[in-house]
């Protein structure tokens, strides 16, 4: 599967089979083997995802019981902050930007994106901008 994929339901599926295995690698003591980073990399955190932390939304009343179940207070506490401003940002938006950023005659240079992290963004900045 590739990062952001799927509905709102696969995302959450994809960020509690990381953290689950997260978990397990923490208490096993061991690193992540090639196919656990796959999953590990699956995850795209809460932004967009707060109906799992909303204990009066019936449709996800299910994730909400897991969640509070798999995680800590403070982790819980935590995850359900981020949803406030953790947003993943698809590959296509990502790609329609640097290509728009390129029409306008941009050809290389220094660039502050502030918002920029290590999922779908960074290959497609590095082409574009030379970073």
């Amino acid at each position: 599967m590739e990062l952001g994929a799927g509905g709102q339901r696969t995302k959450y599926a994809s960020n509690v089979e990381a953290i689950r295995l997260l978990k397990h690698l923490d208490a096993a003591g061991r690193n992540a083997t090639p196919d656990e980073q796959r999953t590990l990399a699956l995850y795209v955190g809460w932004g967009g995802l707060m109906q799992a932390f909303d204990e009066n939304n019936a449709d996800w009343s299910k994730q909400f019981a897991e969640l509070a179940d798999l995680l800590t207070p403070s982790e819980y506490e935590t995850a359900r902050q981020s949803t406030q401003y953790a947003h993943y940002t698809s590959r296509n938006v990502i790609t329609a930007m640097y290509d728009a950023v390129r029409r306008f005659g941009f050809t290389g240079g220094r660039v502050l994106e502030a918002g920029h992290g290590r999922r779908a963004g960074g290959d497609r900045a590095q082409g574009v901008a030379g970073l």
